[in-house]
């Protein structure tokens, strides 16, 4: 009887943690943009990169302007070239990679870029603080962040600049 109950208990451990692995891997991806999130991105039928104010509470009333995901927008910029707008995914997924996710995510989240991409009916929006180096990604039901690093904020921001559309660089 022993030899059964112990049996039933290691069934059960190795189908909880099978399950629990799998869920993991499944649904969170671990710290990177899952590859359905990366071809929605880099076959986007619509693509924009946006400037947002990191303060979403700030004092102007919410609907006085534009708002992704909760925060202000400065401005934005769709990006109809596949080469520039795979320079600024392949950078982001880079600075992603580096960032190994098993050091803690720091307590601010001050995100001043943004991208909206969309293919079909699918949409991937990212809000990304650069300086907290995390990366908030809503795709369908998922809703998760990510770390990374803050070393793709230039290739981020050039474009902007280049577009006169303000930065908010405090």
């Amino acid at each position: 009887m022993r030899k059964i109950v112990l049996i039933a208990i290691v069934l059960l451990v190795c189908g909880a943690s099978f399950y629990y692995w799998n869920f993991y891997n499944q649904s969170f991806q671990g710290n990177r943009l899952s590859n359905h999130a990366i071809r929605i991105l880099n076959s986007a039928e619509h693509f924009e990169l946006l400037s947002l104010e990191p303060h979403a509470n700030a004092k102007t009333p919410t609907t006085a302007f534009e708002r992704f995901q909760n925060y202000r927008v400065l401005g934005k910029l769709e990006f109809k070239d596949s080469a520039n707008r795979s320079e600024l995914v392949n950078a982001l997924a880079k600075s992603i990679e580096k960032m190994k996710g098993d050091e803690p995510a720091l307590a601010c989240f001050n995100p001043r870029h943004g991208i909206h991409a969309t293919l079909g009916t699918e949409t991937v929006d990212l809000v990304i603080c650069f300086e907290c180096e995390q990366v908030e990604i809503h795709h369908g039901s998922i809703h998760r962040y990510v770390r990374t690093t803050s070393g793709a904020a230039s290739i981020f921001n050039a474009p902007l600049k280049a577009a006169n559309i303000p930065l908010d660089e405090d």
